[in-house]
């Protein structure tokens, strides 16, 4: 669903659009691709919302928990920048007005810097651009799928649960063998309903899940293991807390229809999601490092 706009707390900062982010005088507190923000930015920005009391500080200083969530924001805020290019989509006179008629209702901008004030504007901003993507055509989802199906932001997958590796590679190799992924996962899985289910992962609604539900309430061992999953092969083994996994990207011509309705609800924000699991990107390690599974930046 769209994000609410939320002008002066910095943990709702879903997007930050900077322009001309890209530095080479500093070092890098965070890049995604070739942008960048430097170290001296984000420090000059962290101290900017401390003056107008939109940071806690203790002894002076800034946690780390309230630093990687800062940082989370910006990164965002970048990658809002570069999916907004892609799906040749921009920022509009129309959107920075409608955010500063907004703003202007705030008693508390009247605090905020200029270069603060403009942050926050170039946020919301992006965010009112980004709800103009278009889901991708059928050939162009196809083609992303069957390159890094996380792109997408959808994931579409069946799974075997079992309680030691050895099962699980032995589950492996039947299927290497020509074995039918359902009937497998209704012999071993631990998993329960699998019999029914086959080991699909979706929901009442939908064969398939948005990967941010599956970051946000899946175990990070087992969504670190279907980033790097790909369509048709099962992959693993995989180790969560519950077990070991072997995972299954369902084939395109089978979850199309879920997959292209899943995404259509939210294209935007799905697609940013996706975007930012599989791009390259790296934090200062004083800050912490970037985790795909979580989809946030945490502590080293």
């Amino acid at each position: 669903m769209p994000r609410r706009h939320i002008f002066l707390v910095p943990f709702g900062f879903a997007l930050i659009a900077l322009s001309g982010c890209s530095v080479s005088a500093s070092t890098s507190a965070v890049r995604i691709g070739s942008d960048e923000i430097s170290v001296d930015e984000f420090e000059r920005i962290v101290q900017q919302l401390a003056e107008v009391g939109q940071l806690e500080l203790s002894d002076g200083r800034v946690s780390g928990d309230t630093t990687r969530s800062v940082l989370g924001a910006l990164l965002r805020g970048m990658a809002t920048t570069q999916l907004l290019a892609k799906y040749d989509q921009s920022v509009t006179d129309t959107d920075r007005n409608s955010v500063l008629t907004q703003l202007a209702q705030d008693s508390q901008s009247s605090q905020l810097a200029p270069e603060l004030k403009e942050l926050i504007v170039d946020l919301n901003s992006g965010d009112l651009a980004l709800q103009r993507v278009s889901s991708p055509s059928l050939d162009d989802l196809e083609k992303m799928y069957a390159d890094t199906p996380a792109k997408l932001g959808v994931m579409c997958m069946r799974h075997i649960l079992v309680t030691d590796e050895s099962t699980a590679n032995k589950v492996l190799a039947m299927l290497s063998s020509g074995g039918d992924f359902a009937s497998l996962a209704s012999t071993y899985s631990t998993e329960p309903g699998a019999s029914d289910s086959g080991g699909v992962l979706g929901s009442s609604e939908n064969e398939c899940l948005a990967l941010s539900e599956i970051q946000s309430q899946f175990d990070a061992g087992f969504t670190a293991g279907a980033l790097q999953a790909k369509e048709g092969s099962a992959y693993g083994p995989v180790k969560s807390s519950f077990g070991w996994h072997v995972i299954l990207i369902r084939p395109f011509d089978e979850i199309a229809g879920s997959l292209g309705a899943l995404l259509g609800t939210d294209p935007g924000h799905t697609l940013l999601t996706g975007y930012l699991a599989t791009s390259s990107i790296s934090v200062k390690s004083s800050y912490g490092r970037w985790n795909p599974p979580t989809g946030e930046i945490i502590a080293n």
